[in-house]
């Protein structure tokens, strides 16, 4: 049998092979995406293979899939409330600033860049910034957008700050000190900024909400290491600020 009809029958008829007691397609493909997964952070992030199961990993990612499977079809208002919660920007509380900021990276070159954008409580713009990396990982390039939100926001004198991202591996080391990015060489920096004399929070958010900041960081010119900070919005960036503040009327 061919591989690519192999794989086909796998995930599309799941019942061709006798495998029994799961489901197969969902399990298939499960270890299929913690196979690429793992070795693209190899590849690509320079990531130590670490020693848990290939397996086991794609079995709990089945498990996930299938309660998730689950809860949409029950269509569960728990789940449409987190959705209306998470899928627009949540202003800071007053006295704080949000720094919601992202990072880019071209698939084809490997040439990265990251932006921010910083909003008081009404959601009125504090600055902006957008730089270009040359070349990094994805992961780098997230990183690089916090140490230049907190960089900023310290150059700019504002004591209370919640630094916003939709990376969950950037989230995670940040807040749980995922061992597996340990190494990075943007840790000291933003370990130092913490120590500061001033209040830093990190939060996670989806993609929907961050909008603006990935419009910022793609402003930059790929391949000139430039850097650029706005006091005023850029006017690609206002529509899209400006939809984030009727959501905090709406919501």
């Amino acid at each position: 049998m061919e591989f690519c009809k192999w794989l086909v029958l796998n995930l599309r008829q799941p019942d061709y092979f006798p495998v029994h007691g799961v489901d197969w397609d969902v399990l298939f493909g499960s270890i299929l995406w913690c196979l690429w997964r793992r070795r693209n952070n190899f590849v690509f992030e320079s990531a130590e293979l670490d020693s848990d199961n290939t397996f086991q990993r794609g079995y709990r990612l089945m498990e996930e899939s299938l309660r998730a499977r689950q809860i949409v079809r029950r269509g569960r208002s728990a789940i449409v409330a987190q959705t209306r919660t998470m899928g627009h920007w949540i202003a800071p509380p007053e006295h704080w600033i949000k720094i919601n900021t992202d990072g880019a990276r071209s698939i084809t070159s490997g040439l990265a860049s990251c932006g921010g954008v910083g909003r008081d409580s009404s959601g009125t713009w504090c600055f902006g910034f957008s730089r270009d990396l040359g070349l990094c990982s994805v992961l780098e390039a997230e990183l690089w957008g916090v140490y230049e939100g907190l960089t900023t926001a310290w150059s700019l004198g504002y004591p209370r700050v919640i630094v916003e991202m939709d990376c969950r591996d950037a989230y995670d080391m940040l807040v749980h000190g995922n061992p597996r990015h340990l190494g990075s060489s943007l840790l000291p920096g933003i370990l130092e900024l913490q120590q500061c004399c001033w209040e830093i929070q990190f939060r996670f958010t989806c993609r929907e909400g961050n909008i603006p900041t990935d419009i910022m960081s793609r402003l930059v010119q790929i391949g000139t290491l430039a850097y650029h900070r706005y006091l005023d919005p850029p006017l690609t960036v206002r529509d899209a600020l400006d939809a984030d503040k009727r959501s905090l009327l709406t919501n």
